[in-house]
């Protein structure tokens, strides 16, 4: 408890009461693979465990021989952490800006202990090492591989990566799950859940920039914009699309709520045209994936229903090929 307390405003970002679990299961995870609370246990200095050698008889270890062992793997754990969450907290990164945007907490652990890995083999291999943890990381976001009972996720997950790090014809299992799903972003709506924050953490990594000011809101200054406004959506019965991730985006807190407002594209994207120039204009939405058949889309006056789904269809092209080009490389084709 000590040990903790002395370490949790290092990892304060995330907002969650099991951070000092996670810190054992990187811990775990680098001395037996494990995760699950049972065996954590196999963490106490001294404790023995029984395990199968190579063939196939039992013998006792010891995982951790002393206290001194245990702080040492702790610290090198909360550091293991601590760079996992700059990693998603960077907006070049994994694009978390906000720790509400975080799509799952629960990866942390795994995550944390593939880059420790990636860290100890062969510089001149770390670069496609990282990509494919990277690669893993979004698949998994996009297949909410994570939502569930994740211990023994974590684990499978981080021998697999390892392995596939270690030997260029293993398959990942993960990849393969992605590229056979279809990606149904229009029916991403609430906030929170892993594929609309990981969404949001793509218009981050795009560079989305406010429309307005043109600079990038910043933590603690980013609201969930509605593109084409909540209340005309309610008011014309579209009450289960209007809140889809494919009409919302990252925009300042004044541009959102004191010069947009509740107002449609259609008003002020002309007047900003004119103080501006449209290429301007088209290249910051562009940082929204917002394309310009999307954009010329919002220009129509007058505005209805119709539009508003042509708008989504547009812009759920634009947002599954940017989600596809963090899983699917070369020749690999994917199911939209």
């Amino acid at each position: 408890k000590y040990m903790w307390r002395e370490v949790a405003p290092r990892l304060d970002f995330v907002d969650t009461d099991r951070m000092n679990v996670y810190i054992l299961q990187v811990m775990s995870i680098i001395r037996q693979t494990y995760c699950s609370p049972k065996y954590l246990y196999y963490l106490l200095p001294g404790q023995y465990k029984t395990v199968r050698d190579n063939k196939g008889l039992l013998k006792k270890e010891i995982l951790i021989s002393d206290i001194l062992a245990f702080k040492n793997l702790w610290e090198e754990s909360v550091v293991a952490v601590e760079k996992a969450i700059k990693l998603l907290n960077h907006p070049q990164e994994l694009g978390v800006v906000s720790s509400q945007y975080i799509p799952y907490v629960s990866i942390i652990p795994v995550l944390a202990s593939l880059h420790r890995y990636l860290a100890s083999i062969d510089p001149f291999l770390q670069l496609e090492a990282r990509k494919k943890i990277d690669r893993w990381y979004w698949a998994s976001i996009f297949t909410n591989r994570y939502s569930g009972s994740v211990e023994s996720t974590a684990a499978r997950d981080y021998t697999e990566v390892c392995r596939w790090i270690d030997d260029e014809k293993a398959i990942l299992a993960v990849i393969e799950e992605f590229r056979s799903r279809s990606l149904e972003v229009h029916r991403e709506k609430r906030k929170g859940t892993s594929i609309y924050n990981g969404i949001f953490n793509l218009f981050v990594l795009n560079g989305a920039r406010d429309w307005i000011t043109g600079g990038v809101p910043q933590y603690g200054d980013l609201d969930d914009h509605h593109i084409v406004p909540k209340r005309w959506g309610q008011e014309l019965g579209l009450a289960n699309k209007i809140d889809s991730i494919l009409n919302r985006t990252p925009l300042t807190t004044q541009t959102n709520r004191m010069v947009i407002s509740d107002s449609l594209p259609n008003k002020y994207l002309p007047e900003l045209i004119k103080k501006n120039d449209e290429k301007s204009v088209r290249d910051t939405l562009k940082t929204h994936l917002v394309t310009d058949e999307a954009f010329d889309i919002l220009l129509r006056d007058p505005f209805g229903t119709t539009d508003f789904e042509e708008f989504i269809v547009a812009r759920q092209y634009a947002i599954v090929e940017a989600i596809t080009s963090k899983v699917v490389v070369e020749d690999d084709s994917i199911c939209l």
